[in-house]
């Protein structure tokens, strides 16, 4: 039920950051909350020694100090003002994605990554469990907590430090294909993955990848929108992923149920390289956020 907050708190950094760096600063965003999972997953740890009851008051202790800290810290806390169209239009959240071609573009890309995405990673530990032996045993949950530490690792160094680089060079259109090859790379590594540096590059590169994807796409979603419906468009969109986390893993479990590893990975892969066509073949080259780059350079 609290979900949206990630959509608000984006659509604040939104109002709050210039185009031309407000990937990074949705990155940065999205880092503190993988920072923030790093933390809190070992901190529970250790109050669970004391309790099991201590984590969820640490949890309770720290929801009240971001209460806190939202109500005092936040500057410009009001949404800006609307008029009565414009908040009709922002109602019709979905009709108004469906009218505009970019957003309309930006969201087909975002539901193939995530629905490849969803795939590879609600049946990557069944898949490694029946096919991938490690120190000469089946793959288990100890294996499985190190690779989910390392995509936790991978996620906040590439989103607090690589993608503000990225950003200053690539244009979204150019970020995007990116995401996705890495995205394929890594679904390809992993199927075929026997050994440990094959699955570690497939971890680095689906890590990245993923890393990257929801700055990218939030902050492109940003710029293409006035900022008075930043907030919607970004909700809306978060609620058509959702759909995508709920169908994937049906969808690659029904596969996985028959044992057809080959056509779940393919699957995965074949999404990714959607994805990248539809980026391609009508994404624009150019973007709000590189011309507000450039003309900063021109000054």
């Amino acid at each position: 039920m609290t979900v949206g907050n990630l959509s608000a708190a984006v659509a604040y950094v939104a109002d709050h950051s210039e185009a031309g760096h407000r990937r990074q600063a949705i990155g940065i965003l999205t880092g503190g909350v993988g920072v923030g999972g790093v933390v809190g997953a070992g901190l529970s740890g250790l109050l669970a020694d004391t309790s099991l009851t201590a984590p969820i008051y640490a949890a309770l202790a720290l929801t009240l100090l971001s209460v806190v800290v939202t109500l005092f810290r936040l500057k410009g806390g009001q949404a800006p003002a609307r008029s009565k169209r414009q908040t009709r239009g922002g109602q019709r959240s979905v009709h108004a994605i469906l009218g505009s071609p970019v957003l309309r573009i930006l969201v087909i890309v975002m539901l193939c990554h995530f629905f490849a995405y969803g795939m590879y990673i609600s049946q990557m530990p069944v898949f490694l469990a029946d096919t991938f032996i490690w120190n000469g045993h089946a793959f288990g949950p100890k294996e499985l907590s190190y690779i989910m530490m390392a995509d936790g690792v991978i996620n906040v160094l590439v989103q607090l430090f690589l993608l503000g680089w990225l950003g200053r060079h690539f244009t979204e259109r150019r970020l995007i294909i990116v995401i996705f090859a890495l995205l394929g790379a890594g679904f390809l590594s992993a199927g075929l993955a026997s050994t440990i540096p094959v699955l570690a590059f497939a971890v680095l590169c689906i890590s990245s990848a993923d890393a990257l994807a929801k700055p990218t796409y939030l902050a492109a979603l940003s710029v293409h929108v006035p900022p008075q419906r930043q907030g919607v468009i970004m909700g809306t969109a978060q609620a058509l992923v959702a759909v995508t986390d709920m169908v994937s893993p049906v969808l690659g479990g029904f596969i996985l149920g028959y044992a057809l590893y080959g056509v779940w990975i393919s699957v995965a892969v074949a999404v990714a390289i959607a994805g990248a066509m539809v980026t391609i073949a009508w994404l624009p080259k150019s973007d709000p956020e590189s011309m507000t780059r450039l003309e900063a350079l021109q000054e």
